[in-house]
């Protein structure tokens, strides 16, 4: 019943094992970079609205 090892795991070097990304290290940097983007173009859209009132 429990979980059995795969064979060719066992004993391996942290070296050799195949590369995962698994906390998303490597795509961080891009999804940071559109949600500073998309949040700029928020800030920029509701300044331009802010601004579009007439002065009398």
């Amino acid at each position: 019943m429990g979980v059995k090892p795969n064979s060719e795991n066992v004993n391996r070097e942290e070296n050799n094992r195949p590369k995962r990304d698994i906390a998303c290290q490597y795509n961080s940097d891009k999804i940071q970079n559109k949600i500073k983007r998309k949040l700029g173009i928020l800030t920029y859209q509701s300044i331009q609205s802010g601004l579009n009132w007439s002065v009398y």
